[in-house]
C-alpha cells in the first residue's frame, strides 16, 4: 500500500458514490430498478500548479501506482473532519477510539465507545478499517450521542470485511483505492497541472 505523495498539493475533491443499477423501462417510463453489484466510490484528482520537482515526483507515485495494481490510501484534504467540528480538528469528540457495532438492514450502524455529544450531520464522512481492509461512509441521517454509542444511517450496506469491532476514523477518514488504469495526464509547461481518478477497492 502506498499513500498520496504529500509534498502534491491536490485540489479539492468530493468522493462520488456510484450505484450500479439497471432499469426496465415500458412506454417511456421506468418501472422497475435493480441494483446489480455492490457500490463503490471514485474520486477524480487535479493538482495545483507544480515545479519541476513536484512534477518528477509525481511521476515516481504513478509509477508506484502500477497501472492500478499498488493501494492507495486516499485521504480527503478539504473535507476532512464532521461539518460540527470545522475549524475544531483537535475537539476530542472526533479523536477517540470509538469502533464499529451491530449493524440493521444494512445501512444503520453502531458506533460504539464514542465521546458522549458526538454529533454527525448529513454529509458527513468516517470511515471504518479492519486489518488492511477500509471502507468509506457518508452520513444520510445523524444524531447526537447521549451516551458512548451512535446509531447513523449510512450511503452504501456496510461491507462484512470491515466487521464489527473495526476502527471508526472520524478525522481524515481513510478510503483503498486503486489507479484507474490510463486515468493520469500532465500538461506541459513550467508548471503543469495533472490529474487522475481513483476508484474505491476493499484493500
Amino acid at each position: 500500500m502506498i499513500d498520496l505523495p504529500p509534498s502534491i498539493g491536490f485540489q479539492p475533491s468530493y468522493p462520488q458514490l456510484t450505484i450500479p443499477t439497471s432499469q426496465t423501462k415500458y412506454g417511456g417510463r421506468t418501472i422497475s430498478t435493480v441494483e446489480y453489484a455492490d457500490s463503490y466510490r471514485t474520486v477524480d484528482m487535479e493538482t495545483v500548479p507544480l515545479t519541476a520537482g513536484q512534477a518528477v515526483q509525481l511521476q515516481s507515485f504513478i509509477a508506484a501506482a502500477k497501472g492500478g495494481a499498488e493501494t492507495i490510501i486516499y485521504r480527503p484534504t478539504h473535507i476532512c473532519i464532521p461539518q460540527a467540528y470545522w475549524g475544531d480538528a483537535d475537539n476530542p469528540h472526533i479523536n477517540g477510539t470509538a469502533t464499529r457495532g451491530a449493524v440493521t438492514g444494512g445501512y444503520m450502524v453502531q458506533l460504539n465507545n464514542v465521546v458522549p455529544g458526538l454529533l454527525l450531520k448529513p454529509g458527513d464522512l468516517f470511515s471504518l478499517q479492519s486489518v488492511d481492509y477500509r471502507q468509506m461512509l457518508q452520513v444520510v441521517i445523524g444524531g447526537v450521542a447521549a451516551s458512548t454509542t451512535l446509531t447513523v444511517k449510512v450511503d452504501q450496506p456496510i461491507s462484512s470485511y470491515v466487521g464489527a469491532g473495526a476502527t471508526v476514523r472520524f478525522k481524515r477518514p481513510e478510503m483503498n483505492t486503486r489507479l484507474v488504469k490510463d486515468s493520469f495526464q500532465m500538461a506541459s509547461g513550467h508548471f503543469p497541472t495533472a490529474s487522475f481518478q481513483l476508484i474505491e477497492v476493499p484493500r
